[in-house]
């Protein structure tokens, strides 16, 4: 709540910059679409009911690739994590991002689809949790998040995890 009434006061200008390559190349902004544009702009620039509006518009009503939109959000989170190391973003940023991250998520990965008799391929397995005494979990979910999406099997061991729980859950 107090993330959003924080944007809600605020009056920045956009600074969602469409030549802005993502990281591994896969997308690029001269291939998007408007919308698409569209959103990865609204992702990074905070504006949470839009992009969540426009991300359900385009995966449940006009059948989007959810593939392609978590791609999209990826490219989003790209730009927020190059704001947050240059200054500009602080961790009310980062729990909003990896909110809005999460709600899109929901709504996306039961649409994947695999192909009829066909295994969904996973590339490893990963354990994830935070360590006793930490209670922040924003960059694990979105690191676990991340992970799934392209094609980890995740275990997430939750917050606050003592150091023996990881040795057997490693050990198991």
């Amino acid at each position: 709540m107090l993330v959003r009434m924080l944007y809600a006061s605020r009056a920045a200008a956009p600074r969602f910059k469409p030549e802005q390559p993502n990281s591994l190349g896969v997308l690029k902004m001269s291939d998007m679409k408007d919308q698409e544009k569209q959103l990865v702009e609204w992702l990074s620039d905070m504006n949470e009911d839009d992009a969540l509006a426009l991300a359900k518009r385009m995966l449940l009503e006009e059948g989007a690739d959810p593939l392609r939109v978590l791609e999209l959000c990826r490219m989003g989170m790209d730009i927020v994590g190059k704001r947050f190391e240059n200054g500009e973003y602080f961790l009310p940023e980062l729990v909003l991002a990896g909110e809005m991250l999460e709600n899109i998520g929901a709504i996306a990965k039961p649409l994947i689809v695999q192909a009829p008799g066909t295994e969904s391929k996973r590339l490893a397995k990963v354990l994830i949790g935070t360590v006793h005494g930490d209670l922040h979990d924003i960059g694990k979910n979105i690191v676990s998040f991340m992970l799934d999406i392209n094609g980890f099997e995740v275990k997430d061991i939750g917050v606050d995890v003592p150091v023996q729980t990881f040795l057997d859950e490693i050990d198991a």
